[in-house]
């Protein structure tokens, strides 16, 4: 990666275990680079995230949390404004940068799972009710879409592990609710919630594409060969087991 040449940001950003703050550390030194040094680097981050590289699958975090618009949108348009035109024969980076158009997959045998008596019930009452401490009340409530009662859910002390592989499983499902579980800081450090969003196939093509790169080789064979997955997903996951497989041999 050159880690002498970015020692400096490097040691500033690992010595900050905030996610907000990182992505702003990011934000700054991306908008300090010249455009072809911003290249230069982000290629860096995404070759040495593809062998596993811990520093810089963090600092692809915080790129994606930048693309996203995780937390400043201002602030993170500028940084959009800033890489929208690199120039760039890496493939993966360009798909980070400028995602495909969404997978057609089938949607054959998926059927939209409801709680009837909650559906009837108004927004703010069931935002209300995310808050509450009755577990099965709550196990009641993973069908919502709402991204704000999905959010009180992850902050809900009651909520396990099982309950939120449980929504972010669930198909079909929209962005939105995929996206506020990837912005929970505690639930995306769970391994088994990061494989089950890469496996929705309404997750965020980026989103994805980003934690892919913390899988194992078991669930990146399992990814490569799910048809109902993007195709651009499929391919990344196979690039990531030949460059893994080939630095173990």
């Amino acid at each position: 990666m050159g880690e002498e040449k970015y020692a400096s940001f490097i040691n500033k950003f690992l010595s900050i275990l905030d996610r907000k703050i990182r992505s702003f550390i990011l934000a700054e030194k991306i908008l300090e680079f010249a455009l072809e040094e911003v290249s230069d680097f982000l290629e860096d981050i995404v070759k040495e995230s593809f062998r596993g590289n811990k520093i810089t699958l963090e600092i692809l975090f915080s790129l994606v949390d930048l693309l996203e618009s995780i937390y400043d949108k201002d602030l993170s348009k500028r940084v959009h404004d800033k890489i929208r035109n690199i120039a760039t024969t890496n493939v993966t980076l360009k798909n980070l940068l400028h995602p495909p158009p969404p997978h057609k997959f089938l949607k054959k045998g998926e059927i939209e799972i409801t709680d009837v008596k909650m559906d009837y019930l108004p927004l703010g009452v069931k935002r209300s009710m995310a808050k509450k401490m009755d577990v099965f009340l709550l196990r009641r409530m993973v069908f919502e879409k709402d991204p704000i009662v999905i959010k009180h859910l992850l902050s809900n002390p009651v909520v396990s592990e099982k309950d939120v592989l449980k929504i972010s499983s669930i198909r079909p499902t929209t962005q939105a609710v995929i996206k506020t579980i990837y912005e929970s800081s505690k639930w995306i450090n769970y391994y088994s919630v990061k494989e089950s969003i890469i496996k929705n196939p309404y997750t965020p093509f980026r989103i994805a594409l980003l934690l892919l790169f913390y899988m194992k080789i078991q669930e990146l064979e399992a990814i490569s060969k799910d048809e109902t997955l993007h195709p651009e997903l499929r391919y990344e996951a196979k690039k990531i087991i030949l460059i893994r497989k080939t630095k173990t041999d």
